[in-house]
């Protein structure tokens, strides 16, 4: 292992350049609804998730953590399962989520 992200080869594998920086992960966020993340960058996941909490509703914060959990998801996936998982399939699958808790909330 050379340290690089094994999707895209040209970051280095940290916790937020995999879910932030990877150009596959870059898919995923330039696709997606959350604009205010695009803009956040730091080098700390604590760091990025308070720099993008001040921006963020309560459903775009929802929508945010989703995010970062399907894309790790994906990248997983593709990495350990050699899984074809396109920016466009995780968006959908955040999307399917959103669904999900809406009617998980109408439901409490």
């Amino acid at each position: 292992m050379d340290g690089l992200c094994p999707v895209c080869s040209a970051v280095e594998e940290t916790e937020v350049n995999v879910i932030w920086d990877c150009g596959w992960a870059r898919g995923v966020w330039l696709d997606g609804d959350i604009e205010e993340c695009i803009e956040v960058v730091r080098n700390e996941v604590r760091e990025w998730v308070s720099g993008v909490w001040q921006f963020l509703g309560e459903n775009e914060r929802l929508e945010f953590m989703m995010m970062c959990w399907a894309i790790w998801r994906a990248r997983n996936e593709l990495v350990f399962e050699g899984a074809d998982v396109s920016p466009r399939g995780v968006l959908r699958r955040v999307e399917g989520l959103m669904v999900e808790m809406e009617q998980g909330r109408q439901h409490v």
